[in-house]
């Protein structure tokens, strides 16, 4: 029986052509048992060197002041020209935004009324709705001019119709 390690074994390992015993312990640690005379290679290559010195990146002193250039807007990346495109399309001054128009009625850009001359003058202007004329009342407006001169109905009917003839009421007028 051999101590190996304070924690107890994991895995037992035994080489043949190397013949060397490998143990892996619960400490996280692989110890190899050999013979300076038995053995071949292996450890026994690895046993007369020197440990690997660690290399001295840079020496850092404990009580300086670390001073991150990112921070200072002189040092800082510029945004992607994408996200930069979007901010500038929000900024009305930088996508020179036109100003909007002004409703009719209200005051718009520094005081001006919101409307053109052509504008006022349509909406000023009296103009008698087509629905609420008779359409029968129409037609008779014109009739004693057509009669007097008949260029589009004249001919088409002289045969067949001579006298025109209109109706006195209208279906809706008409008693049931």
């Amino acid at each position: 029986e051999v101590d190996v390690c304070d924690n107890s074994v994991i895995s037992v390992v035994w080489h043949e052509k190397l013949n060397q015993i490998m143990v892996g312990c619960g400490d996280n640690v692989v110890r190899v048992y050999h013979s300076p005379t038995l053995s071949e290679r292996g450890v026994l290559m690895a046993r007369g060197k020197d440990p690997k010195k660690k290399k001295v990146q840079g020496y850092v002193e404990a009580n300086i002041n670390v001073h991150n250039p990112n921070s200072l807007d002189l040092f800082k990346e510029a945004p992607s020209t994408r996200r930069q495109k979007i901010k500038d399309r929000r900024d009305p001054k930088k996508s020179k935004k036109p100003d909007l128009p002004a409703v009719a009625g209200t005051k718009g850009h520094s005081g001006q009324v919101g409307s053109g001359l052509s504008q006022h003058l349509v909406q000023n202007m009296i103009i008698a709705k087509e629905e609420a004329k008779d359409a029968r009342e129409a037609l008779l407006k014109y009739h004693d001019k057509a009669a007097a001169d008949p260029i589009f109905f004249g001919d088409a009917y002289k045969n067949t119709q001579p006298k025109t003839l209109f109706t006195k009421e209208t279906e809706e007028e008409e008693p049931e």
